[in-house]
């Protein structure tokens, strides 16, 4: 191992992921440079050059940095696609952190964390937004009063869907519906 690579590793460079593969020989498992792990000794790590000598070699591949997804972007990006697909998949449902944890096997702190994190949003500010998104369908529908589109995604309260409407689009639910109707005379 040289130096520089060496180096890259310590300070978890990005830039030699893919380059070099970083394997300790103690754990017998294969890891990026930027991997978050513990680095091992020095003398107790092994470089390769590609991923398919290593695994020949006999070492599997990190559950952390998952050195075998050519394109993988890190576990947290990971998880806030999960946390992403179980919203879409239950947008009707009452937003709970909690079910939300216990269904991913994660803790809430940590999962809202991450999740605001890589998208900037909370998980009830992505529910919400989601909700709104999908109550255009039924607002473009004159036989769905406004009332009912909230209610059909999952809305409790009119005036709730109003207001989260309005802070997501700037205008409430009935004023999308009369612009819809202008816009397509």
């Amino acid at each position: 191992m040289t130096e520089e690579e060496w180096e890259a590793i310590k300070n978890r460079n990005k830039s030699y992921d893919g380059r070099i593969f970083c394997a300790c020989k103690t754990t017998k498992i294969v890891c990026r440079p930027s991997c978050t792990s513990k680095i091992g000794k020095r003398e107790s790590l092994e470089i390769f050059y590609n991923l398919e000598d290593a695994l020949e070699a006999g070492y599997r591949p990190c559950y952390r940095c998952r050195p075998d997804l050519e394109d993988w972007e890190g576990a947290g990006v990971d998880l806030a696609m999960q946390v992403k697909d179980f919203i879409e998949k239950r947008y009707q449902e009452k937003f709970s952190m909690k079910k939300m944890a216990d269904y991913l096997h994660n803790n809430e702190d940590y999962m809202g964390r991450v999740f605001k994190s890589v998208t900037g949003w909370t998980p009830l500010q992505y529910h919400n937004f989601i909700r709104c998104q999908k109550s255009l369908e039924y607002l473009k529908d004159r036989e769905v009063s406004v009332s009912m589109a909230g209610y059909n995604v999952g809305f409790v309260s009119p005036s709730h869907y109003t207001k989260v409407f309005k802070s997501i689009y700037g205008i409430s639910p009935s004023t999308f519906r009369k612009r819809f109707y202008q816009e397509e005379i």
